[in-house]
């Protein structure tokens, strides 16, 4: 059989957008490292080569309906040996349809009715939403998750069977997010005060990812490290509750919410930070922040939610909390604050980002499943 086609069907071209959206990025980047030939498609941006834009995410869902059925047919049309790839369950319950004699494989980022349900949509929607994910995830070739834990999602919660699903954890842009010439100058760069250190967290600013946790453990602990300070990034529909119960700890400035950070800013604030958490609460398949971070040098610390754990432990048993709850994350923050040596070193952290999650080593495994699909 000849080498099959890839064809991805991802949400936006932007890395900046989301996870999922850097993921697609990354990924089709260690596609063209490993040589392997494909289209992909997206929303925003711009027709360029093998890249093709759908149109605008804004536009009405029926548009963009549309325009995917049209690139399903594309794909259909083509004469060789093929296989298609989608990062949205409801894009690929569009696409899915149009092109039934070609094998689908359906990257599972995370439970889109779960994350509904628990940043509090109404019933009615959760269930359209776990009916869709149903129907697509059973009908799919194959799924792909970033963690065992997403793999029990899939099985436990939309009955799919063990042999579908395969885990491959997620890559890292090893170029863009690298370690800083010195702590000193990224701290200058963003403007930090000198002989303060500082704890780094960057989230989307919703109820499960831990900010008020996060900001309660800290409270517990910042009399004992007067020189510390907590700099949050990311924004969100809670942002002025959270900013609110910052305020609560009295605490003033040393907890510091800096709203979004543009991509191309988050290795300073990684680059000058003494370490970094990732506080979730649940439904955290993957954690690339954490890797990130890593990939800049900086230890972090997680909470031992969803598919986090996979992700660290393999290089320091000390990144992962034994609970997610404040207590525990004030004795995490306390420890690797006054112990030399209890987190891992740069060279340590960077060195085990290169070696499991660089881009081409990950899109290899996937596009040798890919292949699989395409043969059968």
């Amino acid at each position: 059989m000849k080498t099959p086609e890839i064809w991805q069907l991802g949400m936006h071209f932007d890395p900046a957008q989301g996870g999922a959206d850097r993921y697609f990025h990354d990924l089709l980047r260690g596609l063209e490292q490993n040589g392997r030939y494909f289209t992909a498609a997206a929303f925003d941006g711009n027709t360029d080569g093998n890249r093709v834009s759908l149109g605008p995410s804004a536009a009405p869902l029926l548009q963009r309906r549309s325009a995917i059925r049209n690139f399903g047919k594309r794909i259909a049309a083509s004469p060789t040996p093929k296989v298609a790839a989608a990062h949205f369950a409801l894009y690929a319950g569009f696409l899915a349809p149009v092109m039934k004699a070609t094998p689908l494989v359906v990257h599972f980022h995370g439970p889109w009715s779960g994350e509904a349900a628990a940043e509090g949509a109404g019933a009615w929607t959760v269930f359209a939403k776990g009916w869709i994910e149903k129907r697509v995830y059973s009908r799919a070739a194959h799924c792909i998750v970033l963690s065992k834990a997403f793999q029990e999602i899939l099985t436990g919660g939309f009955g799919i069977s063990p042999e579908k699903i395969s885990v491959v954890p997620g890559p890292v842009d090893l170029e863009k997010f690298r370690p800083p010439e010195s702590v000193e100058v990224c701290r200058e760069r963003l403007g930090r005060p000198a002989g303060r250190r500082m704890v780094f967290c960057v989230r989307r600013l919703v109820s499960r990812m831990g900010i008020p946790e996060l900001i309660e453990g800290f409270s517990k602990i910042a009399g004992r490290f007067p020189d510390v300070d907590l700099v949050i990034g990311g924004s969100g529909e809670r942002d002025a509750d959270f900013r609110a119960a910052a305020d609560r700890t009295g605490l003033g400035e040393r907890i510091a919410f800096r709203g979004f950070i543009p991509e191309a800013e988050l290795p300073s604030f990684y680059g000058a930070a003494d370490f970094s958490v990732v506080p979730s609460q649940r439904l955290e398949g993957f954690g690339l922040v954490a890797l990130e971070s890593l990939a800049c040098g900086t230890p972090v610390v997680v909470t031992p939610v969803g598919g986090l754990p996979e992700t660290v432990a393999g290089l320091s048993k000390h990144l992962v909390l034994p609970d997610p709850g404040p207590d525990a994350i004030a004795n995490g923050l306390g420890a690797a604050l006054e112990t030399p040596g209890f987190l891992p070193g740069s060279l340590e952290c960077r060195k085990y980002a290169e070696i499991n999650f660089s881009p081409s080593r990950i899109a290899g495994r996937i596009a040798e499943i890919y292949d699989r699909m395409a043969a059968k």
